[in-house]
């Protein structure tokens, strides 16, 4: 008799545990999941509304975008928590099909620095001008976070506080743009 409960519990246990499968939209987190614990250091609390937070997006040519992969006003509302209690808040797009694969909001004191990571090379609309050309490229060794070193190809833009980097982690490559605006 022990012998069929048995195997009735295991089969309820197997069967009755289904995978929870994340979404195939952007997520926001009020905690890195794209960076460091170490980034929240710089980060100061802001008290801001959805609407700042669209904006900040919008001015870094990501908004329509991140829309476009079934970005949800839960989400900029989670953001507006992350920025208004830590300074800090991300979108996190990796499992969608889209280009853009996350975005990272930081309010520090001299405004918000918007970090966005792209698979490949980024639309033009996101380019802030920035011209894909390797001999005016600027390129060096970085370490990130964990002490590994990247190679980083930084492209110049025609916008103060705009920065566009290609980065290769061994065989990896990835897109950066990073831009400061005041809020």
């Amino acid at each position: 008799m022990k012998k069929p409960i048995a195997l009735l519990l295991i089969a309820v246990f197997l069967c009755g545990c289904p995978t929870v499968k994340p979404p195939q939209r952007p997520v926001a987190y009020m905690y890195p999941t794209v960076m460091p614990m170490s980034a929240l250091e710089a980060c100061q609390a802001k008290t801001v509304s959805a609407q700042d937070v669209r904006g900040l997006l919008e001015k870094a040519n990501v908004l329509s975008l991140l829309e476009a992969e079934g970005l949800l006003a839960g989400d900029v509302d989670i953001m507006v928590r992350g920025l208004t209690k830590r300074g800090y808040a991300e979108l996190d797009s990796r499992r969608t099909n889209g280009n853009l694969q996350w975005v990272a909001v930081m309010s520090l004191e001299q405004g918000s620095l918007l970090l966005c990571g792209f698979k490949k090379t980024p639309p033009k609309e996101c380019r802030f001008s920035a011209e894909i050309n390797d001999k005016k490229a600027k390129s060096y060794v970085e370490h990130d976070a964990y002490g590994r070193a990247k190679l980083v190809t930084e492209y110049a833009t025609d916008t103060p506080g705009v920065v566009l980097r290609c980065v290769q982690h061994g065989e990896k490559t990835h897109w950066e743009l990073r831009v400061l605006l005041s809020l």
